[in-house]
């Protein structure tokens, strides 16, 4: 069952978008399919590769982040970890 749930992005995104309600705050979401590695930066690609991601964030849109893109923002917040 777990496996089932972890790995629906239907199941995934009904559960987030009841938190964004629920909560009542400014928030987006984006969903990845499966990343390939040319997405990826190559000290990432072994934890990621074929990987399905859903990232937020508590601004109402991208273009209020201070990245160039959800998944640079991403990538820097693994990066402090696998290291």
């Amino acid at each position: 069952m777990n496996k089932r749930i972890a790995g629906d992005p239907t199941i995934l995104t009904d559960c987030f978008a009841q938190h964004i309600a629920c909560h009542q705050q400014d928030q987006f979401f984006e969903i990845f399919q499966p990343l390939r590695e040319y997405h990826l930066p190559v000290s990432l690609r072994r934890k990621l590769e074929g990987r399905m991601i859903l990232l937020g964030f508590n601004v109402r849109g991208s273009s209020a982040l201070p990245y160039e893109s959800t998944l640079a923002a991403f990538f820097m917040w693994m990066k402090k970890f696998n290291s």
